[in-house]
């Protein structure tokens, strides 16, 4: 098992966990503090929960620069990027609006962790 050390994959694994914890925060924030508790809201809070998840194990998965992970690192980002566009797509059905520089603000850290993944799995 080849270790090949990035710094920025190992800064992008640390602000996946603050995302993640971030996003799992702000779900249970969501449902405790809403006035009535909406099935968007739920849905929405539910996504943000996994999503935060996801992102967490994402995180702590690629903190080690291990290359033999690079392909699932990138499918968890992958997946955390998913995320992100089925909470806009499910806040704007809701009644939302799309705050674009919220969802531009959602994908950075996933997708430069996608692109730092695929730099891990070129080094393999």
């Amino acid at each position: 098992m080849e270790k090949n050390y990035s710094k920025s994959l190992k800064i992008m694994s640390i602000l996946m966990i603050v995302v993640g914890i971030t996003d799992i925060a702000l779900g249970i924030l969501s449902v405790l503090t809403a006035e009535t508790a909406t099935v968007v809201i739920w849905v929405t809070a539910a996504i943000a929960l996994v999503a935060g998840i996801f992102e967490i194990v994402a995180g702590i998965k690629s903190i080690n620069n291990d290359t033999s992970k690079a392909k699932s690192l990138i499918i968890l980002g992958a997946v955390s990027v998913a995320f992100v566009v089925i909470a806009n797509v499910v806040s704007m059905v809701g009644g939302g609006n799309l705050l674009v520089s919220a969802f531009i603000a959602g994908l950075i850290v996933p997708i430069f962790y996608v692109s730092e993944a695929v730099n891990l799995k070129k080094r393999a």
